[in-house]
């Protein structure tokens, strides 16, 4: 401001940001609060009236006028990545912790805020370079994509070597029984007769998964994906009189029917 007198008005979108005696050359910067600005922006400037002193004039000589901003890059202030939990697992989680290695200089960085499906699960300053487990509520899965999301305000983190594990519950075991008498046995034996074991399931989308004990030691692996039914035969773990047939499910499933049958 070359030439100063009166006070000088400036206004932003119509809202008075600076009325004041400009008294130096080299005029501090004026902020514009960040609630004024819009998309487009119209500054007014204005010099105070004269009042009763009709015969001056206030006038102002502004040379270099700037309009400048400190404007932040937010596209690397956070990131995320996807989860799927499958449909027969969400519901049976009896723990889940995120682990990572958050690479960074503590000096230079602010907080680290991580959220599951929007859910906060940390927000602090970790220990840069040391691998950081976190443990969280296993209700914050859902069944199928979730998102886990880091951001920060301040500095750059590399977030290294992400794991999410998760324990289940226990699966209970189911046992079934029934009865093979000595003729029967001796067509098993012949090959003249088959017993056969069948599990009708209720979907053939989920994954499924069991261990079949038979009579209290001879196991059967079952593992099937996109089907509806599974069979097998019990030929020869079969013994006279009382069987038994114990199922330890490795993961949750459905199961409509279960069948032992006698076939020529």
């Amino acid at each position: 401001a070359k030439k100063s007198t009166g006070r000088f008005i400036i206004k932003a979108n119509e809202r008075e940001i600076y009325n004041n005696h400009v008294e130096k050359v080299n005029v501090d910067p004026i902020r514009v609060p960040k609630d004024v600005i819009a998309k487009t922006n119209e500054l007014v400037l204005e010099v105070s009236g004269v009042g009763a002193k009709f015969w001056t004039t206030n006038e102002y000589l502004l040379e270099s006028f700037k309009i400048t901003a400190d404007v932040t890059d937010v596209s690397t202030t956070e990131s995320s990545i996807s989860l799927v939990v499958p449909p027969s697992e969400a519901s049976n989680i009896e723990k889940a912790t995120l682990r990572f290695v958050p690479e960074c200089q503590p000096e230079r960085v602010g907080l680290l805020e991580i959220s599951i499906n929007t859910r906060e699960i940390f927000s602090a300053v970790p220990d840069c370079g040391s691998p950081r487990p976190i443990d969280f509520s296993p209700a914050l899965l859902t069944s199928g994509e979730n998102k886990i999301e880091f951001k920060t305000d301040k500095g750059r983190y590399l977030i290294d070597q992400i794991k999410v594990t998760t324990k289940l519950e226990d699966s209970p075991s189911y046992a079934y029984f029934f009865d093979v008498d000595a003729d029967l046995l001796r067509d098993v034996r012949n090959k003249e007769k088959h017993v056969n074991l069948t599990f009708l399931f209720s979907d053939d989308k989920e994954d499924k998964e069991a261990e079949i004990i038979v009579n209290g030691g001879k196991r059967i692996s079952m593992r099937r994906h996109d089907d509806f039914e599974w069979s097998d035969l019990l030929d020869t773990f079969l013994e006279e009189g009382r069987n038994s047939i114990k199922i330890e499910p490795k993961r949750r499933m459905e199961v409509r029917k279960l069948l032992v049958t006698v076939e020529d």
